[in-house]
């Protein structure tokens, strides 16, 4: 397996929480925030997935909007679906906030934790270039990130392989040496499907998707910086986890397992089993407790999260 040299993430709900816009609709339609977040934000994906499936060409769908142009539109049509009035200059303003995302709290020591590792940081969204500019800057994520690469180019939006390819031209690495990291289970079914070593992030606390192949990572948490862990060891650290990329079909069992204390019980999604846990026997080993393999612990040190 190449070694790791980048890591590739996806902006609107991995980087950027694409539901704290709730709280600005809050203001403009009390006790209906979160349903219009929730509203706007599946119809954009559906919209997305309408345009590319519509017209699929090497040359762009014909029916291609940018990212933002959906997002407007799907915008609308929460609102009205929701039954409520509204005026332009209350669309405005929510477009205004949509450009500037919050950002979750762990993301900015995160990618300065890869980048300290030597690791290209990168964005590669259905966004347009200036939504992701101005996403960036307001974060304070700019300096962090080596490249932000929009689907713009390719008219197209994930998850067509032409979006995924962006990656690897853009950066100039080959598929198998970039981590692909997404809080969607679709993504990250397509971007595994596609070439790339993934970690799904589960923000929203959801079953993986049931078809496709199962990530490789599935932790990303406030870092440490780990000096020592390095991408020619075939491990990439996401915050206080070193998820290996070799473990085969025990994956997840170890991956939140290192860094615990003896007799801990870290709750994970090893061999494919939701209810199984990895637990740390001893100072060196832990063991499944779903189908009892053991295992050297691949790490030492003090849980961080």
């Amino acid at each position: 397996m190449a070694d790791l040299r980048g890591v590739v993430f996806d902006a609107y709900g991995t980087l950027f929480d694409v539901y704290s816009i709730g709280q600005r609709a809050e203001q403009h339609f009390p006790g209906m925030g979160a349903a219009i977040s929730t509203i706007w934000r599946d119809k954009q994906i559906e919209y997305s997935r309408l345009v590319t499936l519509s017209d699929p060409s090497a040359s762009g769908s014909r029916h291609y909007q940018t990212f933002w142009e959906l997002t407007r539109a799907a915008l609308v049509y929460s609102l009205q679906k929701l039954n409520l009035s509204f005026a332009a200059a209350e669309i405005d303003d929510l477009m205004s906030g949509y450009a500037r995302l919050d950002a979750y709290p762990e993301c900015l020591s995160v990618l300065q934790a890869l980048r300290s590792c030597g690791l290209v940081t990168a964005v590669l969204s259905n966004g347009s270039p200036d939504m992701l500019r101005a996403a960036s800057d307001s974060s304070g994520l700019t300096p962090w990130l080596s490249h932000r690469i929009s689907v713009d180019s390719v008219r197209q939006f994930k998850t067509s392989p032409a979006c995924y390819a962006l990656a690897p031209q853009v950066l100039g690495l080959s598929t198998e040496s970039l981590l692909f990291v997404s809080s969607n289970g679709w993504d990250v079914v397509g971007a595994r499907w596609f070439g790339f070593r993934t970690c799904w992030v589960n923000r929203q606390g959801l079953p993986f998707e049931t078809i496709g192949e199962r990530p490789h990572a599935r932790k990303l948490g406030a870092p440490r910086a780990y000096g020592a862990i390095r991408p020619r060891l075939g491990a990439v650290c996401i915050g206080f986890v070193r998820a290996r990329m070799d473990l085969g079909r025990h994956a997840d069992c170890w991956i939140g397992a290192s860094h615990m204390r003896v007799g801990s019980t870290p709750t994970t999604s090893g061999c494919h089993s939701s209810q199984s846990r990895a637990v740390l026997r001893s100072p060196s080993h832990c063991q499944c407790a779903a189908c009892g393999a053991r295992r050297r612990a691949p790490v030492t040190g003090r849980r961080t999260d």
